[in-house]
């Protein structure tokens, strides 16, 4: 909702949706930290693509404008983030059950 809000220039979160954004973040940051120590590389390949996805998503949503240099995400639509994202998190739960020696459904 908030992309579609932020594309078609309805404007950005209310400072109660920044806040549970942040909150948010800043969760995700500890788990992902704490996983960079314990998760095999295979998996963390994969979940640092992810998070690189989904950091461009929520610059999006935040309103924060990339560096062009360095992202990607920079020069993507938004329904592109979201759906590229999807993609990353989908790769990610098929790598980690992969892992797990799980199989696939």
């Amino acid at each position: 909702m908030f992309v579609y809000h932020r594309a078609s220039g309805l404007g950005g979160p209310s400072e109660a949706q920044r806040s549970e954004l942040e909150d948010a973040r800043v969760s995700y940051q500890a788990i992902y930290a704490e996983a960079q120590m314990i998760v095999p590389g295979s998996v963390m390949r994969e979940a640092h693509a992810t998070n690189a996805s989904l950091m461009g998503v929520y610059e999006f949503l935040i309103g924060v404008e990339p560096d062009t240099r360095e992202s990607v995400s920079a020069r993507e639509d938004p329904e592109d983030q979201l759906r590229n994202a999807s993609r990353h998190l989908s790769l990610l739960r098929k790598t980690l059950r992969s892992n797990l020696g799980l199989e696939e459904f």
